[in-house]
């Protein structure tokens, strides 16, 4: 794992040495609007004019990291794992880790309830319920009942498909003669005749 890391972090110097211009150089356009930065806060031009010190500072304190930590890892493991292995440092790493445990007052106080509350109303009343029993299912069942009835008005005799279609010729004359009382009145008789055929 080393060796192709080492090629890596190689490559990642040149590369941020040869393009730092384009990504953060002064009056590049390469992120265009994509990070919205207002004109009171562009800071890019006086960056430009920092003292050197000031510029070099990441790469100072990079190389002053890496340094002690390979020295202290070399030099001092021994020392290290006593320190790692003490009650005090073991408080303090896990009061820092922990985040000062406002992750666990936020997953048992929040996350918790709001994960109960999606599953147990949102998911199952809401989504595998109402939505559910109102959209796909609910259309489904429809249809079907639907597809029964109208199926119930085949029955092979022209006679009866003769009578559909005069009812359906004074339903449509009907209707748009603001007619509505003989629409209504025919449409019941309709559903009759083919309740009647259901049923036999």
């Amino acid at each position: 794992m080393c060796f192709p890391l080492l090629i890596l972090s190689y490559l990642s110097f040149f590369t941020g040495y040869l393009l730092k211009d384009m990504f953060i150089g002064l009056g590049t356009n390469f992120w265009e609007d994509a990070i919205f930065i207002r004109p009171e806060h562009y800071t890019f031009s006086d960056a430009e004019f920092l003292p050197w010190y000031i510029k070099t500072l990441p790469l100072i304190f990079t190389i002053l990291g890496g340094s002690s930590s390979y020295f202290l890892y070399s030099r001092y493991i021994d020392f290290l794992f006593r320190v790692k292995q003490s009650k005090t440092f073991i408080t303090i790493y896990t009061f820092f880790n922990k985040k000062w445990f406002f992750d666990k007052l936020y997953n048992e106080l929040i996350i918790q309830n709001l994960l109960s509350l999606s599953n147990n109303f949102f998911y199952k009343n809401i989504d595998r319920g109402w939505l559910e029993f109102l959209g796909p299912s609910g259309i489904y069942f429809l249809i079907k009942k639907f597809s029964v009835y109208i199926k119930s008005f085949y029955t092979g005799f022209i006679i009866d498909y003769f009578l559909y279609s005069i009812l359906i010729i004074v339903f449509t004359i009907s209707f748009f003669c603001d007619n509505y009382l003989y629409f209504g009145v025919g449409l019941i008789v309709f559903l009759l005749i083919g309740n009647n055929k259901f049923k036999n």
